[in-house]
């Protein structure tokens, strides 16, 4: 994704929030903020990311890093109202104090420069305060009560929802990362102290118990998420349901609880730590318009990327699909383009229709593998003029069973699934490969050999036969229905 330019001509819109209260040499503008240093009289051009009007004679500037300078201007700006759009122009390289900036009026769609008002120093500021047990927040009849729930993460907090028209208690609470629907939040993240942060999640789940069987529950992720491997697909549950019915409620005592997830397996994904990196230091604002530039058949073929991606469901592509493929079905791109998919690499999309493109756009752009070069539509129409189409056969149980019986020289089963799940049961005389882990286990595996790849229901096979293919790979098959298929048939 492009920065935002800011150079003379550019414009950018504001947006706001609640914040604390300010420090008392900052004058009452709109965030608050607290003074954390002394100002400057000058920002480098090229490091200002974003401007946004507060008000009468304040703006704020964001730099490369997330860092905020406020700026006073020397004599006020009676003209700027919170949220207008400015531009400025920039000499050798920095803008200074006492040079200008102007106001921008949108006449019949497009921007006319607008009167001048001059800058005053940069002053360094941080917005807002970190929360607290039992903060509160209303919204009409609505009230929002901070829950401190570390676990998942040392600085986790869940919000309680009161509606004053139920007053006998509250009604939902979000728990972020802490609880799902069929599972609760992974405890990995500090692997010095396993038994500690599993014992505060455990001392966590029964504070948000303890609000009561009424309360409805809207977790942060559902089925798919790499943040929990037991997640219902559902958006919601309610308390109540969740105490009788998950099973990661069900142990009977704190150790037994602390003992079960410290034995957890879960993978991090490489984006990961680029989303921690861009929490911390900030980033570029998404694009407006989450639909990638429209390629032809020919545009496709000749444009330079990294990867391109089939985003149809792992049947189509299987199917058929342009060769030199991966395929990242939608439903499954949060979950798994951050392992195949590296920050900074680019990436040419193909899908059924323009919806399937905006999706995976979306989904994308969210995990913050936003260099999108373009979409195409329409495999079929290149199917039919005459473009090579390759094909992953799909095989069912008889096929393996026979296969395995009669020790196939050059023919290996792998099973995709994660460890847990191999863990609980495995097909014998299979090998094992993390799907997430075949972005770089896939240099030790050999080409000339043939693969067939199997997981729970053969959803996850696909993208790592898609995978395999795009690297090189032309001996594979999928085996349909996979381990499902598997229990069906030998019970």
């Amino acid at each position: 994704m492009k920065k935002a330019a800011a150079f003379a001509g550019a414009i950018v819109l504001v947006s706001c929030a609640p914040v604390d209260e300010p420090s008392k040499s900052v004058a009452a503008v709109e965030p608050a903020v607290t003074v954390i240093g002394e100002a400057k009289g000058c920002l480098s051009a090229g490091s200002i990311q974003n401007t946004q009007v507060r008000g009468n004679g304040v703006i704020d500037f964001t730099v490369t890093g997330g860092k905020v300078y406020r700026n006073y201007l020397a004599n006020g700006c009676p003209v700027l109202r919170n949220g207008d759009a400015i531009t400025y122009e920039v000499k050798g390289g920095t803008l200074c104090s006492g040079e200008v900036v102007y106001e921008l009026d949108n006449y019949s769609g497009g921007f006319d420069r607008g009167p001048a008002c001059g800058l005053g120093d940069f002053v360094p500021v941080e917005y807002a305060d970190t929360a607290h047990e039992g903060d509160e927040f209303e919204i009409g009849q609505l009230k929002i009560r901070v829950l401190e729930t570390p676990g998942h993460t040392d600085d986790h907090l869940a919000f309680v929802l009161h509606d004053t028209a139920y007053p006998d208690g509250p009604v939902g609470v979000f728990t972020g990362d802490a609880l799902f629907v069929g599972d609760v939040g992974r405890t990995d993240f500090y692997p010095d102290r396993k038994r500690e942060v599993a014992g505060l999640l455990y001392d966590s789940l029964q504070k948000i118990m303890a609000l009561g069987d009424q309360v409805i529950l809207y977790p942060a992720h559902g089925a798919g998420s790499v943040c929990g491997s037991g997640m219902a697909e559902r958006e919601f549950s309610t308390l109540g349901h969740e105490r009788a019915n998950n099973p990661r409620l069900q142990f009977e005592s704190r150790d037994a609880f602390i003992d079960f997830k410290v034995e957890e397996n879960h993978y991090q994904p490489p984006y990961f730590r680029l989303m921690e990196r861009l929490n911390l230091e900030g980033g570029d604002p998404a694009p407006r318009v989450m639909r990638p530039k429209r390629l032809s058949l020919s545009e496709l073929g000749d444009i330079d990327v990294d990867h391109r991606v089939d985003v149809r469901e792992p049947l189509a592509f299987a199917s058929g699909h342009l060769p030199g493929s991966m395929n990242l079905p939608v439903g499954m791109i949060s979950a798994f383009a951050g392992w195949f998919i590296r920050e900074g690499d680019n990436v040419a999309l193909v899908a059924s229709d323009e919806d399937q493109l905006e999706a995976a756009m979306t989904h994308l752009v969210r995990i913050a593998l936003d260099n999108i070069e373009g979409g195409y539509i329409g495999v079929v129409p290149a199917a039919a003029q005459g473009k090579a189409m390759r094909t992953i056969p799909m095989i069912g149980t008889e096929e393996i069973e026979r296969r395995l019986e009669g020790g196939e020289d050059g023919w290996t089963l792998l099973d995709v699934r994660d460890a847990d799940e191999r863990a609980s049961d495995a097909i014998e005389g299979s090998e094992h490969i993390y799907v997430g882990e075949l972005n770089e286990r896939y240099r030790k595996l050999d080409p000339a050999q043939h693969y067939t790849l199997m997981c729970a229901s053969g959803m996850r096979a696909t993208v790592a036969a898609g995978w395999l293919a795009s690297r090189g790979f032309d001996k594979l098959d999928v085996y349909l229905g996979s381990m499902g298929a598997w229990k069906a048939a030998n019970g």
